[in-house]
């Protein structure tokens, strides 16, 4: 569309986003990623932490790679859901609401 406009002389700004790739952009880290990224012997057996694909001790995995007792992930009726989503520049804290906490989306 912007090559006929432009092809007839006249000019406009981006009316279309130029995508030229479908690689995302941001990646989902949750408690399972740390743990295989990022865990090291020194810090302890990650089969101890992952029993049958499910980790035991969310909030302590997280507090040895992240502060999580700042105010910034203690929101009015929201928690902290152990992901983050980033780009490798931001980070996106995710949270969720205590009511909808332990319940599928």
């Amino acid at each position: 569309m912007t090559k006929t406009i432009e092809g007839t002389g006249k000019k406009i700004r981006s009316v279309c986003l130029l995508c030229t790739n479908i690689i995302p952009k941001h990646i989902t880290n949750d408690t399972t990623t740390l743990v295989h990224l990022l865990f090291t012997n020194e810090m302890g057996v990650k089969s101890k932490l992952l029993i049958k694909r499910e980790l035991t001790e969310k909030k302590e995995v997280w507090g040895l790679f992240f502060t999580t007792n700042k105010k910034t992930l203690k929101a009015h009726n929201y928690i902290f859901n152990h992901m983050i989503n980033t780009d490798g520049v931001a980070c996106t804290i995710i949270l969720i609401r205590m009511d909808m906490e332990g319940k599928r989306m």
